[in-house]
């Protein structure tokens, strides 16, 4: 697999998922004649006797040593410049050390869903920008994945989010550099990069996503 250097490794790595609807699951206590045989496994399970459905497929697949979550950093390129950011790199660097992998190599990389991957974080780079990402998302989606979405804000647009309100990610993260234009210029080098991510939370919020 071509290298794309530090800013586009991508592989399975843990990352924050997010289920909200709330189950419970109720364990009847062993009768004291078998408690022995369950002792230590009822000592683990009744730490908590409510809990999330997320908090209980992540800790059966710690158990079990499963990949629950994964990481797909599509790509280095972002329309920001940040100074803490490690990841970026430009058009030219990119190209000098490798190229973008096309969907369909994304697509056969999340088949390892198969090891028990279940939820995605798409991110990058800037996500948005990859030319084919539409196609992985809902590829992804067919595949029966729980995706998140890592973007800053600022390329949303009303087709971006009519894309997103028809098709809803579990979650979108939206990065806020700042509280002011400055901000956005001296840290992020993108002048009316505020203005934009403010009008892109507009969107989100109009079109339910947030």
């Amino acid at each position: 697999m071509e290298s794309l250097g530090r800013g586009a490794a991508a592989g399975f790595q843990p990352s924050e998922s997010f289920i909200t609807k709330t189950y419970y699951i109720h364990i009847i206590r062993p009768a004291a004649a078998s408690r022995p045989f369950f002792l230590h496994k009822s000592k683990r399970i009744h730490r908590q006797m409510e809990m999330t459905y997320e908090k209980y497929l992540i800790e059966k697949a710690a158990c079990s040593h499963v990949p629950l979550n994964a990481s797909l950093e599509l790509l280095p390129l972002c329309n920001m410049n940040c100074d803490m950011c490690y990841v970026r790199l430009s058009r030219a660097e990119m190209e000098s050390q490798g190229r973008l992998r096309s969907a369909d190599e994304w697509l056969a990389l999340a088949e390892q869903r198969d090891a028990g991957t279940l939820f995605i974080l798409l991110t990058g780079g800037e996500p948005l920008l990859y030319p084919e990402f539409r196609t992985v998302y809902l590829g992804l989606r067919r595949m029966g994945m729980i995706l998140t979405v890592n973007t800053n804000g600022t390329l949303v647009d009303e087709e971006w989010a009519e894309f997103f309100a028809e098709h809803p990610p579990r979650r979108i993260n939206i990065t806020l550099y700042g509280t002011d234009e400055e901000t956005y210029e001296k840290l992020c080098h993108y002048p009316g990069g505020f203005e934009k991510h403010c009008r892109e939370s507009g969107f989100s919020v109009q079109d339910g996503l947030m």
